[in-house]
């Protein structure tokens, strides 16, 4: 059996791991660096500078010009957007950043600020033209926010970018959004097995397994991010026709896709819908899979997915979903 390569570094405010069953020479650890901080420099909101920054701090006065990498995220992400009942929000950067602050000061923001932000996360006030590749927020105060997708589209560009250095099989981690990509040579059946993350334990501490090739695993959770405020938690996932955190008996959906920027988009989608239209929805669509953590410990996975996924913690329940829909 081939010796197994395991490729880490820290990008995009995580730990990143690569591991692939062939010899990862220094001009392909370049090369992946370098992909994931040039798209890290160009899409992130963190920093006062970068492609997608020049974006907000024109809103309401010109349109910009970007890289073709910025514009077809934001091409995705703005038609993602537009979707009816979508819950996901590339504009939501208003009420994120609002958010934020008033995690970091442990407090909530007033009634009237969120208000105000959310009259600047209406997605039809994104103008592209594609021809001229130029973005335009029309209205000034808007924030683009692409956290909640730009994972997945580096984590896809860096399946390809494997690819011309004729790697073909292995398992990208950007911080727990994971391509099992290629077959497992290890496995008769050519399989990966991942874990997905119980909610609230420690990292690595698994609900249960799930056995996949060539897909995307990607999860949106409340667990991952949330501050406690007088007593109460607010996690970070802002519902964008309230304001506020997603209300929902879910603590995470994950989902399994053939691309991982679909499966961030979906995972968003499918979170704010719930556990009952959440599984609706996802059931009706081909070659997309999803398990569902409720919050009352049980786990539900889509009907394409029993036979591939195994509960390992016996502090969870395996439900049918039968019993919800």
């Amino acid at each position: 059996m081939v010796e197994k390569s395991v490729m880490t570094f820290i990008a995009m405010g995580t730990v990143n791991t690569i591991t692939v069953f062939t010899p990862i020479v220094d001009e392909i650890k370049v090369a992946v660096y370098q992909l994931v901080k040039n798209l890290e420099d160009k899409f992130t909101v963190n920093r006062p500078y970068s492609e997608v920054m020049s974006i907000n701090q024109a809103a309401g006065l010109s349109p910009v010009q970007v890289s073709r990498d910025v514009f077809e995220l934001i091409q995705q992400a703005t038609l993602a957007s537009l979707a009816p009942n979508s819950g996901f929000n590339a504009v939501i950067g208003s009420l994120t950043r609002l958010w934020k602050t008033s995690f970091q000061q442990h407090c909530l923001p007033t009634e009237q600020n969120v208000a105000q932000s959310l009259k600047l996360i209406n997605p039809h006030d994104i103008v592209l033209d594609a021809k001229k590749q130029t973005v335009f927020l029309s209205k000034a105060g808007m924030q683009f926010d692409l956290g909640a997708i730009a994972k997945g589209y580096i984590a896809d560009r860096l399946v390809q970018l494997l690819a011309q250095y004729q790697i073909y099989a292995g398992i990208i981690d950007l911080g727990g959004n994971v391509i099992a990509f290629g077959e497992a040579s290890h496995n008769t059946q050519g399989q990966w097995k991942v874990g997905i993350q119980q909610p609230f334990a420690k990292r690595g501490q698994y609900v249960g397994i799930v056995a996949v090739k060539n897909k995307s695993i990607v999860t949106s959770g409340n667990y991952e991010k949330y501050t406690e405020i007088q007593g109460k938690s607010y996690h970070h996932i802002i519902d964008p026709n309230t304001g506020y955190p997603f209300e929902s008996q879910l603590d995470s959906v994950t989902i399994i896709s053939d691309r991982s920027v679909e499966g961030e988009i979906l995972s968003t989608q499918v979170y704010f819908k719930g556990l009952e239209d959440g599984l609706k929805f996802i059931e009706k669509i081909p070659h997309f899979a999803a398990i569902f953590i409720s919050k009352d410990q049980k786990v539900y996975v889509t009907s394409n997915l029993v036979s591939s996924f195994k509960l390992v913690s016996s502090d969870y329940e395996l439900a049918t979903i039968n019993s919800v829909i």
